[in-house]
């Protein structure tokens, strides 16, 4: 399998590079700045480019089966999930790929018969993750919206951490905003482990899946 990572200096990128790498997909990671890439192998290839360029995407999408993204940002107003999926989507029309799955979060739209732990929605959400969240609603909206040709998974981890994971079964809730009786936090491995493990199946194509453990 040939997967193209967006994203890939990120830590959940570069777990999800290592897990198709040992799964023996070959794997195009692109990136800002290849300058201290830490993985190197002969299934793997680091570019270098602008996610907001259609033509860049569409060169690199070429003959790849699947797209995944780990876009993230530590700026908390930020237009990149809404401004980077028009592009990452318009370059997969252009270079006939159409699986794509990308990363959001849990909470990012409001429904009041499911609202996720307190703490993330009555105190995180409204101040230092407002703008945050918002965006990967657009995002999110925009591909169930405006993407019919695009067969796309959502996965919506809660807060991610850099603690190994222990390979417990994750919990999955589709189309919910949240998953009930999970932690609120997830190892940045299982997140990837859960992009990979998609791939195989069609129970998550076109659905916004919200996991935990």
């Amino acid at each position: 399998m040939k997967l193209v990572v967006i994203g890939a200096t990120a830590r959940t990128g570069l777990s999800l590079i290592q897990q198709a790498l040992d799964k023996s997909y070959e794997v195009t990671a692109i990136m800002r700045s290849t300058e201290n890439f830490p993985i190197q192998h002969e299934h793997l290839k680091a570019v270098e480019g602008n996610v907001l360029s259609v033509e860049f995407l569409t060169e690199h999408f070429q003959g790849c089966d699947a797209v995944l993204s780990c876009i993230g940002t530590r700026t908390y107003r930020t237009t990149i999930y809404s401004d980077s999926i028009k592009s990452i989507t318009e370059a997969m029309k252009k270079a006939g790929v159409s699986r794509l799955l990308a990363i959001t979060s849990w909470c990012t739209t409001d429904n009041p018969r499911d609202r996720g732990p307190f703490i993330l929605e009555w105190i995180l959400k409204p101040t230092i993750l407002r703008n945050a969240l918002a965006d990967m609603a657009i995002m999110e909206t925009y591909l169930n919206d405006s993407c019919p040709d695009i067969n796309f998974t959502i996965v919506r981890p809660p807060e991610l951490s850099k603690r190994p994971s222990e390979g417990k079964p994750l919990m999955v809730e589709v189309d919910r905003l949240h998953v009930p009786g999970s932690t609120n936090i997830i190892p940045r491995e299982d997140v990837a482990r859960f992009m990979l493990t998609s791939l195989d199946t069609d129970e998550y194509d076109r659905k916004m899946v919200s996991i935990g453990v």
